[in-house]
């Protein structure tokens, strides 16, 4: 069947991918997400560096709060080892502008400048300075850079829990989260299937393997943002009624590109609702 005439007569499955549920977002739009690298040499010294970030306040930067744009910056330098013992000096940026990257990524260009009255008597970091140039990528990583854009620190998106959870699985990340979400177990059949058409079809040829390398980076990105919803079991829900016995159905009829395609067609649309 070829992928594109499958894609244009199903309206049915165009339906459902339109129709994917829109995020719901806990009332607390201050709650914040952290950035962190940990553990690093400067200058002989072992340092963390702790961002705090209210996503609303970059990508709905044009209405967002003044709250929602303050950046809380954490410096945590470890004075013993044996101890354990640290310091910690804690400052604050306001965002003052926010540019989304033009190849419609989550990605965001941020400035901000030095907040003196908020930080009080602490001063900025010699590695931050007082004006900041960060690229950030949501739930993903957040770069600081020099004048000439490179890269001067950077720092990984956390969650509460492991980051390594078997939700995780490779490519096959949706549907794991899926079935386990239902309580099904790790070699139920669509999960079996799903990674059959990952390895023996989708990894076969290069458009294949080029969806493989995206799904790999989008999808703990996707993960950790859902986590955040507070309607994530009516999405995975839905997910698993609409994404994932469709696309068993149609790999166990043979069609594998028509499920390959319908699969990344519902990822694009996700990304675009809840990554965006």
């Amino acid at each position: 069947m070829n992928r594109r005439i499958f894609l244009q007569r199903s309206s049915m499955a165009l339906a459902s991918i339109a129709a994917i549920p829109l995020a719901v977002r806990s009332n607390n739009q201050q709650s914040s997400s952290t950035y962190a690298l940990r553990n690093v040499t400067d200058k002989n010294k072992t340092v963390s560096y702790v961002f705090k970030v209210i996503h609303n306040g970059i990508t709905g930067f044009a209405t967002a709060k003044p709250a929602e744009k303050l950046l809380e910056v954490q410096v945590i330098t470890l004075l013993d080892k044996t101890t354990g013992a640290t310091k910690t000096v804690t400052v604050f940026y306001d965002i003052t502008q926010v540019t989304k990257n033009s190849n419609g990524s989550s990605t965001y260009r941020i400035e901000a400048k030095f907040n003196e009255k908020v930080s009080g008597d602490s001063k900025p970091a010699d590695a931050l300075g007082k004006s900041l140039l960060i690229d950030c990528t949501t739930f993903s990583v957040l770069n600081i850079l020099k004048k000439n854009n490179e890269v001067s620190l950077s720092l990984k998106y956390e969650t509460g829990g492991s980051t390594s959870s078997g939700d995780d699985d490779d490519v096959c990340f949706l549907t794991t989260a899926c079935v386990h979400h239902k309580g099904m177990a790790d070699d139920c059949d669509e999960l079996q299937t799903l990674r059959w058409l990952r390895d023996n079809y989708m990894a076969n040829y290069a458009e294949g393997r080029n969806l493989l390398k995206a799904y790999r980076t989008e999808g703990p990105r996707m993960l950790k943002a859902m986590r955040e919803f507070d309607n994530r079991p009516e999405i995975l829900d839905y997910l698993h009624d609409h994404l994932v016995q469709p696309s068993v159905v149609l790999v166990k009829a043979g069609h594998y590109q028509a499920a390959t395609d319908y699969y990344a067609a519902f990822v694009k649309e996700m990304m675009s609702k809840y990554l965006a």
